[in-house]
């Protein structure tokens, strides 16, 4: 009962945060002991922690800061280091990939080498939070099911709508992972779930709120996609955006 939240409670509430089921043979331990959140609590479960990070999960946001770090720099120092101009220029500053006359050979840093640099980085940044989703799930004798769903969202990293297809990936998985452990395991319940994505984000959205972000992001998919095709026709000529022009010549660019 305690577990309980949905949109028309009023009342949330408040006691021991759950620890998390203990887990003897990961290094490192789990990080903090909970709090609660009013607002995540209006969304689903109000508990935020502990989390457990490990070797894996560390590394992943070492890598994933400095493909982060590249990226962003590049993008400001192509604007001069100006920030009111990196703010105005933002929708069409990017890290260029090098050019094509360099064809498998590794090109200099300012002609594509920061690109491939920052593709490096985040790609093992992904990879080792798949490892860390992996070890998570065995750990709390899950099955991998959720793991082996995200590397199928993984392979959609370079193409088309990975956001969705992680995130319908990751709730069928669970629902499969806990319900499916290893042989003579006991089947997982809603707290095992909870605790799996606590040690994993350091917070779990609930069973009520994953529905919520469920049809948010279904009705996301399909409207953006709508105005992607918008942009990408009529309004779209010489090159530049002609709805767009207004951002450019506001006067607070001056």
């Amino acid at each position: 009962m305690l577990e309980y939240q949905n949109l028309f409670t009023r009342v949330q509430v408040r006691t021991v945060p759950e620890a998390g089921i203990p887990i003897e043979d990961s290094p490192g331990g789990r990080v903090g002991t909970g709090t609660f959140s009013y607002l995540a609590g209006k969304l689903g479960d109000a508990q935020i922690g502990p989390i457990y990070l490990g070797t894996a999960g560390t590394f992943s946001l070492l890598f994933g800061f400095l493909a982060f770090e590249i990226i962003g720099l590049n993008m400001w120092a192509s604007v001069g280091w100006d920030p009111v101009e990196f703010i105005r220029q933002l929708p069409w500053l990017a890290l260029e990939p090098p050019p094509p006359q360099y064809g498998l050979h590794v090109p200099p840093l300012q002609q594509g080498g920061w690109y491939l640099m920052a593709g490096f980085f985040l790609t093992v940044s992904i990879l080792l939070w798949w490892l860390r989703v992996y070890r998570r799930a065995t750990a709390l004798n899950m099955g991998t099911h959720l793991p082996w769903a995200f590397a199928s969202a993984i392979f959609l990293y370079s193409t088309f709508f990975f956001t969705n297809c992680l995130a319908l990936a990751m709730h069928g998985s669970l629902i499969l992972s806990v319900t499916n452990p290893k042989k003579g395991t006991p089947v997982g319940t809603s707290e095992t779930e909870n605790v799996f994505f606590r040690d994993l984000l350091g917070y779990s959205i609930g069973a009520i709120g994953i529905h919520r972000l469920g049809l948010f992001l279904a009705m996301g998919a399909a409207i953006w996609s709508a105005i992607c095709i918008v942009i990408s026709g009529p309004f779209w000529s010489s090159g530049w955006p002609e709805w767009w022009g207004w951002w450019l010549n506001l006067p607070i660019w001056r």
